[in-house]
């Protein structure tokens, strides 16, 4: 979702772990191109063993962002979990797809 100049994106955590897991939003990524963003707020998300949370984050994009092709080719988020054994770090992608013409099928 895109609105303000923002780009706000949401995290639903379950936890099915053995101990409380931890979510920083400052340890938040989106990098889009060149730009790596860190998210607006530096707020703690405490997630309970068999709970869920969801997590509202909102990055401001730069202006080279907004000015250029929208939506980008790629937006890549990187998000961190500390959980009851380690923290874990992955990456989830999401690329652009052109719309492809109706022929009929």
């Amino acid at each position: 979702d895109v609105a303000n100049d923002a780009l706000r994106l949401r995290m639903m955590i379950t936890n099915f772990g053995e101990s409380d897991w931890i979510v920083r939003s400052a340890e938040q990524r989106l990098d889009i191109g060149a730009s790596s963003l860190a998210p607006d707020d530096a707020s703690i998300t405490r997630v309970g063993v068999g709970s869920a949370e969801i997590i509202e984050l909102a990055f401001r994009l730069p202006e080279s962002v907004r000015d250029g092709d929208w939506p980008p080719q790629r937006i890549v988020v990187v998000w961190t979990v500390h959980t009851d054994h380690r923290p874990v770090t992955q990456l989830t992608e999401f690329d652009r797809v052109e719309d492809v013409a109706d022929d009929g099928l």
